[in-house]
């Protein structure tokens, strides 16, 4: 990605491909009549872009991740044509239909397609109690003390990273969630999120506030149609999660773009006094993909889980960053991340447990395991520790293995074939997530999407 410092009249929409300038930011500030503070936020998090190298694989947090392999070319910096809002389930289009599950008990739903919002739906009852679920263009003008207070000013900052500034400057679509304290959200709130161009960069942003003592399910869901895309796209995405004091928050994101996407999401979590936190990652699609996601423990009682489940094919490769935070006393995390491989695919984990002085009573685990079904699939895997306390229960461990032909050669002798019996050792091998899954329709869902993937 060229980074053009040529300046433009203010109006004028950036159409060169690849091309990133000053005028870019300038156009999108133009185009949405966003408040000053908004705009001072998009400029700043353009100015850190600027100044901050693209990461190269001599960093060692992308030393397995090539970027410069990608066709940044191809990308279209700019916003597509906003598709118009429908105010019924059977008006949304017949395609993103066939993907969806509007059956899936829910308290909230909505529908974006290529960043734009088309439909909500939410229960009475939740806008009774005070719960806020929007999307960031609607919550920037009528809820704008949450969108100051928390949007990238701390937990997600442009100072992330590269990307990570790129979406603050860019950032169009996703949805603002707030729960007051006190309120249990019993049944999860859903977003579909829909992209069906080529060459052209998605910015959707997620940010979830729940109050002290609430309760609240979020699951985002990515996909693309199955038809075959030739033209690179990018989803640059950040969820940002603050759970005040005793919030019990589950989030799990499901990602199967199409394999023309690239995919980069930071997930980033402030968990206060005895919260609980449960993040799952599921990474199916997408030709690469890259996830940080980082669990900030800030005082005592908090307790964080961080599940994952990758299943690759063909070439595709996937790389997660996860970082376990304690500040605190007597705060816990526990970290499972599992990925079958096949065919010529990769992946690569990278995770680290931190502990800061005086965070005592720490008790931290982190465990990465890799199934390989192929020859030529290969995985890296590099958990880490930085312990700065003495009193701690920490430990971490990572496997790679092939699958075991015995198991396939037991099941074939009880009448299934190759890949059926691959299959169940597959099922199998990520019950181990799964069943930490308290949503009984997620664990159902992500059970066939896996069957799906698998073939």
């Amino acid at each position: 990605m060229s980074e053009s410092a040529t300046t433009t009249d203010i109006g004028t929409a950036p159409t060169v491909r690849g091309e990133i300038g000053p005028e870019t930011v300038t156009a999108i500030v133009a185009a949405r009549n966003e408040p000053d503070w908004m705009v001072a936020r998009r400029r700043h998090a353009w100015q850190v872009y600027r100044e901050m190298p693209m990461p190269t694989t001599k960093d060692e947090a992308w030393r397995y991740t090539d970027l410069s392999k990608i066709d940044w070319q191809e990308l279209a910096m700019r916003e597509p044509s906003p598709p118009s809002r429908v105010s019924s389930r059977d008006q949304i289009p017949a395609e993103i239909q066939a993907a969806l599950h509007f059956d899936d008990p829910s308290s909230a739903w909505s529908v974006e397609h290529n960043s734009a919002s088309i439909y909500d739906e939410v229960e009475e009852e939740l806008t009774r109690q005070g719960v806020v679920f929007v999307d960031l263009a609607e919550a920037i003008v009528n809820h704008p003390e949450l969108v100051q207070k928390y949007f990238m000013t701390s937990a997600v900052t442009p100072e992330f990273g590269k990307l990570a500034a790129l979406h603050g400057a860019f950032v169009s679509g996703g949805r603002v969630i707030y729960v007051p304290g006190g309120v249990e959200v019993e049944l999860p709130i859903n977003t579909f999120r829909w992209l069906d161009i080529e060459r052209t960069a998605l910015f959707p942003h997620t940010l979830v506030i729940a109050g002290p003592q609430s309760k609240v399910t979020y699951v985002e869901e990515c996909a693309s149609p199955a038809r075959v895309q030739d033209g690179l796209a990018m989803n640059c995405g950040v969820t940002e999660i603050i759970a005040e004091e005793g919030a019990n928050v589950r989030y799990a994101i499901v990602q199967r773009w199409g394999r023309h996407v690239f995919h980069y999401q930071a997930v980033r979590v402030f968990a206060h006094k005895d919260a609980q936190i449960q993040t799952l990652l599921v990474t199916l699609g997408g030709g690469v993909a890259r996830s940080d996601v980082e669990t900030d423990l800030q005082a005592e009682g908090a307790h964080s889980e961080m599940l994952g489940i990758y299943l690759g094919d063909s070439n595709q490769h996937f790389d997660h960053y996860t970082y376990q935070l304690h500040q605190a006393p007597h705060a816990g995390s526990d970290l499972l991340y599992k990925g079958a491989l096949k065919d010529r695919s990769r992946a690569v984990f990278r995770g680290m447990i931190r502990v800061m002085p005086g965070a005592q009573g720490t008790d931290a685990y982190q465990t990465n395991r890799n199934l390989i079904l192929s020859e030529d699939a290969h995985a890296d895997s590099l958990p880490n520790l930085e312990i700065e306390a003495d009193d701690v229960r920490c430990s971490h461990g990572a496997t790679i293995g092939q699958q075991d032909e015995q198991q396939i050669f037991y099941l074939m002798s009880r009448g299934l074939s190759r890949d059926q019996a691959e299959k169940l050792i597959v099922y199998g091998f990520f019950e181990e997530v799964l069943a930490r899954v308290p949503v009984e329709w997620l664990h159902k869902r992500l059970t066939r999407v896996i069957e799906r993937k698998l073939g």
